[in-house]
């Protein structure tokens, strides 16, 4: 007998039309392999995704100096810095502070971590679905939004697309599905490539991207917080070895070796994903007692 939980995830990926929570196959090895390629057309190694998170970087530490003397919340600070660097990458484009459509990308983003990650009992009990469940009825709303602005890039995509031009993931994986479609017709239904898988992958890259990373940078300001000594450590290491001229890079880790051991050590007391996403066996399974 093959057991698979996932009800919750079924909802959220239109049936497994993604990367992240999709049954390995064929079209999730082509789809996997894409957006790996479409990630890397940004420049050869990190360069160009650097200067977007530094870009971002210092537009958060502007927003930040703005309120040294009043409390903020950080949590919308970081999500939109975070945000800005994935917007780059999928759709060419970034968030200003107050954004009326980055408020709803915060509010459905809230409604699927608040109900996918609470280990539903409707996930081990599918037919508990008969039943009116809030949790359910949040993730079904918070993804009709989700989908509404994905649907939405990806009609402004469709009516600017120049194949000659690859801007951002959006514009890539559009380029493949016609490139497979004038090939073939019916190959980018075979492999994957239809609008629905377009959108799930585009919004796994958010999910994957935005709120592991927010809630990484929440934790390190938590605990750095709380060990003022810490941050001193860091300020000194920063300054001496990176200096004022510059945002740090990549390439500086090397020699950045107590932030690299914080952030390690950070990870280790609270790992973003510590049970990893829900998994499935491959095969019918049969269970003998003797």
């Amino acid at each position: 007998m093959c057991f698979s939980f996932k009800v919750t995830t079924d909802i959220l990926t239109r049936d497994g039309k993604d990367i992240a929570f999709a049954d390995y196959s064929p079209t999730w090895k082509f789809h996997r392999k894409l957006v790996h390629s479409a990630l890397c057309m940004f420049g050869e190694g990190t360069f160009a995704i650097e200067q977007i998170i530094s870009r971002e970087a210092f537009s958060l530490c502007q927003t930040l100096t703005t309120f040294q003397t009043s409390p903020l919340d950080m949590g919308p600070e970081l999500a939109r810095a975070v945000t800005n660097v994935v917007c780059s990458l999928c759709f060419n484009t970034r968030y200003s502070r107050g954004d009326e459509e980055f408020q709803t990308m915060l509010r459905y983003s809230k409604g699927i971590v608040d109900t996918v990650a609470k280990d539903s009992l409707v996930d081990i009990f599918p037919w508990l679905q008969i039943f009116p469940n809030k949790d359910l009825d949040l993730l079904r709303e918070s993804v009709t939004t989700r989908d509404q602005l994905l649907q939405r890039k990806l009609k402004e995509h469709e009516e600017a697309f120049c194949s000659e031009t690859v801007n951002d993931l959006l514009d890539a994986l559009l380029k493949a599905k016609l490139s497979m479609e004038n090939n073939n017709s019916n190959i980018s239904n075979d492999v994957g490539l239809t609008e629905d898988h377009i959108l799930m992958t585009v919004g796994d890259i958010f999910g994957a991207g935005v709120e592991t990373t927010c809630t990484v940078m929440k934790w390190a300001i938590a605990y750095l917080l709380h060990y003022p000594e810490v941050q001193k450590k860091i300020q000194e290491e920063m300054d001496a070895k990176v200096g004022f001229g510059r945002c740090p890079l990549l390439s500086d880790r090397k020699i950045l070796h107590y932030l690299e051991a914080t952030i390690a050590e950070v990870l280790r007391i609270r790992p973003v994903s510590p049970l990893l996403i829900p998994h499935v066996a491959m095969k019918d399974t049969r269970w003998e007692f003797i």
